[in-house]
C-alpha cells in the first residue's frame, strides 16, 4: 500500500510508513527513496525496517537542507546483493516559511535573490567577521544560479495559473515544418 505524501515541508519532521510484503527487513531488505529534481541535489532517504513495514522518519536537522521544488521519487529495495526498483511517484518539497501559495512564494524568493544581487553591485560585502563570529553569503555565481532557478519557477507557476484560469500560455512555442 502506497502512502507517500504528495507534499512535505522542509525543516519539519517528515514521516510515513510503507508496507512491502515481499521485502521484509527481517530478511535483510532495506528500502531507500531517491528524490530527484532538475537542477537540485538528489535527496536520499533510507527507511528503518521492522518486518515488512519500512518507515521514513526524517527529522528537521535533516530536512532543513532540502531544497524546495518538485521531485520525482524512486523506491528501491536492497538486500546487500540485489537492488530492485519497486515504485515511482512525485513529491513537492515546500520551503519552511512558505505561504501555501507557491507562486507568491516563488515571486518572493526571486525578489529577495535579485535584491541581494543588487546590493552586491552597490558594495555590500559577501562576507564579514566581528570578533569570533563570521558570516559568508553565497557567492555571486551561486546567487545568479538561484535567480535563474526562481525565474524559471515563477514562469512555470504563472503559466500554470494562466491555464487554470483558461487563458493562453505566455510561452512561445517554435515549430519548424
Amino acid at each position: 500500500m502506497a502512502v507517500e505524501p504528495s507534499r512535505v515541508r522542509a525543516n519539519t519532521t517528515v514521516y510515513w510508513e510503507r508496507v512491502l510484503s515481499d521485502y521484509s527487513a527481517d530478511d535483510s531488505w532495506t528500502a531507500t527513496y531517491k528524490l530527484n529534481a532538475s537542477g537540485l541535489n538528489t535527496i536520499t532517504i533510507t527507511t528503518t525496517g521492522s518486518g515488512t513495514t519500512h518507515t521514513v522518519d526524517s527529522k528537521p536537522a535533516t530536512t532543513t537542507g532540502w531544497a524546495a521544488g518538485d521531485y520525482v521519487w524512486v523506491l528501491l529495495v536492497n538486500d546487500g546483493t540485489d537492488t530492485f526498483e519497486l515504485d515511482t511517484g512525485t513529491i513537492e518539497i515546500v520551503a519552511e516559511n512558505a505561504t501555501g501559495n507557491d507562486l507568491l512564494d516563488a515571486q518572493n524568493y526571486l525578489a529577495a535573490a535579485e535584491a541581494e544581487l543588487g546590493e552586491r553591485v552597490t558594495g555590500k560585502p559577501s562576507s564579514y567577521s566581528i570578533k569570533d563570529r563570521s558570516l559568508t553569503r553565497m557567492d555571486e555565481g551561486e546567487l545568479r544560479k538561484t535567480i535563474t532557478y526562481w525565474r524559471k519557477r515563477v514562469q512555470v507557476l504563472e503559466d500554470a495559473e494562466r491555464r487554470r484560469k483558461g487563458q493562453k500560455s505566455k510561452r512561445i512555442i517554435h515549430a519548424r515544418f
